[in-house]
């Protein structure tokens, strides 16, 4: 492999793609470590935050919903439910990218 982690004819090992020229889908940042591109300047940790807040909300919509009363749900499952929320809003972001 180069010093970039393409092998010797210039294609990623991931996508197959030649040079700067990858597939789509293709997450081979050309570090030979077999990382992922990241989203850069500090868009990851607002992605987080946006995805906590949709948890949260979420949360309160659902317990509004169904007419319960969030002072007697136990904090486990308010904490549960709301990570759960969290993690199916980044599913879906990241598939939309």
């Amino acid at each position: 492999m180069s010093e970039y982690g393409y092998d010797s004819n210039g294609r990623c090992p991931e996508c197959d793609g030649t040079g700067d020229n990858h597939y789509p889908g293709c997450t081979y940042d050309g570090t030979g470590s077999g990382g992922h591109h990241s989203i850069g300047n500090g868009m990851a940790a607002i992605v987080a935050i946006v995805c906590m807040i949709i948890g949260f909300v979420g949360t309160a919509f659902i317990y509004t919903l169904l007419g319960i009363d969030a002072e007697n749900v136990p904090a486990i499952v308010s904490f549960i439910l709301i990570m759960v929320i969290a993690f199916i809003v980044a599913i879906i972001g990241s598939l939309r990218r």
